[in-house]
């Protein structure tokens, strides 16, 4: 699973990232999340990245990425937001005007710690739940 740019360099990059409805709006539903999943991680691989997790509540998501070397971060979630605002705008007609919030939260996740956070990431309903958040995976957003 590693990535070989030459045969001399080694690069092991993971991102967990972060962002918002506009205006916080709570339509994030569990249909649509789980389409908006299958999206993210099929964009994703359009720039050879890797989802290794990614779950959401009803105004935002997270979504963890193993990305190369060339990739910027910011192409790469630009690229992720347009490509699930087009697939909510398409098939979920009640949201035509369907949007996100401009900024995103970005952090580079150690490889020791990549397990922990998919498992963060993945059970974020129950995290939002039962208050369980943890704040350095839950930044700000406002724009």
């Amino acid at each position: 699973m590693n990535w070989v740019a030459t045969r001399h360099s080694h690069a092991e990059l993971f991102v967990h990232l972060v962002w918002t409805t506009k205006e916080w709006a709570a339509i994030l539903t569990r249909p649509l999340l789980a389409s908006m999943s299958e999206q993210i991680r099929s964009t994703a691989q359009k720039y050879a990245a890797i989802v290794t997790a990614f779950g959401g509540v009803s105004d935002h998501v997270h979504v963890a990425v193993r990305y190369r070397p060339d990739l910027t971060v910011s192409k790469l979630v630009q690229s992720l937001k347009a490509a699930a605002s087009r697939m909510v705008r398409r098939d979920f007609e009640y949201l035509p005007d369907f949007a996100w919030q401009a900024g995103y939260g970005a952090t580079s996740v150690s490889p020791e710690i990549v397990d922990r956070v998919n498992e963060y990431i993945a059970n974020q309903e129950s995290h939002h739940a039962d208050n369980t958040i943890w704040p350095e995976f839950e930044p700000s957003l406002d724009d």
